[in-house]
């Protein structure tokens, strides 16, 4: 039967039945003769299996590390291994090692492995679904660590190799299978494995190819033919060849457009298809500023040219003797870009250049003397330019004088218009509704 004996040093010793088997304390160290347990006053020896708590009603085992706030802990409420790094800096880490002293390829350095295995239905569904490992693949030297990451997944079978990453940067495809040169990796769609393919329509050859000239698809797809006559240099597109022509559009309903991207200022030439007009105009959207217009008659439109025609909307204007008066032109028919002033009665140019100018004066004839000097003039800033004379020679009723010229002025030069009479007074005729008889018009010829 099992016994306590103590011995003439004072250790105590424990015997099982058979008398052959003991636990002894000695000296504070209790141990055993089939090694099941050794404990030291630093460390303590198991050589038998060890159980913390019972199925269903476990307990948190805690292993702390060398360095503050480094741990592993099983956590019995949440299940899980928890692997913390030190409180001052550093992540939980898992390392996984080899016991091997010489390291060779294919050589497994860690492994993670993935298993139900208590699953019922037995045979492929206990095996091994999933495993991720790191394997050498060259023998391992002072200079040489080169490693393989492998994933293997199961599919009616124990996990396979199913990717493969080297040390090279290669990406292997169901097993040690990187392709070749140029190919793709591609899908086979929904339930077919990706592979390693030759690109299709990939381009194999670069036809008569010289400096600067631009490419087209040749006689097959996977043929590009370089065109003598369209080059590129980086700065100049040219179109060459005995009959060259540029195409934009393809006969849609859409707008078209060639856009002129300045540093200030953004210019377009384009096709407004609703109107089947081309318009040049000011900025980079169709029709939003037009400056001229074709449209499909030939008739060319010129929206915001300056040109004016103007009149005095008074049935008369009262001109006294001896003295240039302004004719008070204070209506408008039209003033494209807003250049007439109907307060001051003044024309300012916009831009220099060309002006085209008409003028003319209705009056009552009989209220001048016959034979005398009457002055009708065009002035830009209060000098005479044009000057014209009309001198009635009976009573008539009505007389008119008109004249017309075209004249170069500089940008904001101010045009006006001015009768003399000489020695009568009289009334400048202007309207009788709807008869316009005194006017003047002026609009930029280039």
């Amino acid at each position: 039967m099992a016994e306590i004996r103590i011995n003439a040093t004072g250790g105590v010793k424990l015997y099982d039945a058979d008398d052959s088997h003991y636990a002894q304390i000695v000296a504070g160290t209790i141990s055993s003769n089939v090694d099941a347990l050794t404990l030291g006053s630093s460390s303590a020896t198991f050589g038998i299996p060890v159980t913390v708590g019972e199925d269903d009603t476990g307990h948190d085992v805690k292993l702390f590390g060398a360095t503050a706030g480094a741990y592993a802990l099983w956590d019995e409420s949440a299940n899980l291994l928890d692997l913390r790094g030190a409180t001052a800096a550093g992540p939980g880490n898992l390392k996984l090692t080899t016991g091997e002293l010489t390291v060779v390829d294919a050589d497994v350095l860690g492994k993670i492995e993935f298993q139900a295995p208590l699953e019922g239905s037995g045979t492929d569904a206990i095996l091994v679904g999933a495993a991720i490992w790191a394997e050498a693949d060259d023998t391992f030297a002072a200079g040489v660590n080169n490693t393989d990451l492998v994933f293997a997944l199961g599919k009616s079978e124990a996990a396979a190799e199913k990717f493969r990453f080297t040390a090279d940067t290669e990406i292997g495809i169901g097993g040690a299978n990187y392709g070749t040169d140029g190919q793709v990796l591609t899908s086979g769609g929904a339930g077919a494995a990706c592979a390693w393919e030759d690109a299709s329509g990939a381009v194999t050859a670069l036809n008569n190819a010289t400096a600067n000239e631009l490419v087209t698809v040749g006689s097959t797809t996977t043929e590009l033919d370089a065109e003598a006559n369209l080059t590129f240099d980086g700065n100049a597109l040219v179109v060459g060849g005995t009959a060259p022509s540029i195409t934009i559009g393809d006969a849609g309903a859409e707008d078209t457009k060639l856009v002129f991207d300045g540093n200030a200022q953004d210019y377009h030439i384009g096709l407004d298809d609703s109107a089947d007009s081309l318009v040049i105009g000011l900025g980079s959207a169709l029709g939003t500023t037009t400056h001229m217009s074709f449209d499909a008659t030939g008739a060319i439109l010129k929206p915001l040219q300056p040109a004016c025609w103007v009149y005095n909307s008074n049935n008369t204007q009262s001109i006294s003797s001896g003295a240039y008066t302004t004719l008070e032109f204070n209506a408008e028919q039209f003033d494209n870009n807003g250049d007439w002033d109907t307060s001051n009665y003044t024309f300012t140019c916009p831009v220099a250049g060309k002006y085209h100018i008409d003028l003319v004066v209705s009056f009552n004839a009989g209220e001048l003397s016959t034979n005398t000097r009457n002055s009708f003039t065009m002035r830009a800033g209060g000098t005479t330019f044009v000057e014209a004379f009309g001198s009635p020679s009976g009573s008539n009723d009505r007389f008119s004088v008109s004249q017309s010229i075209v004249r170069q002025f500089s940008a904001s030069d101010a045009i006006t218009f001015a009768v003399n009479f000489g020695t009568d007074d009289a009334d400048i005729w202007n309207v009788s509704s709807p008869n316009i008889f005194t006017w003047a018009s002026i609009y930029l010829v280039g």
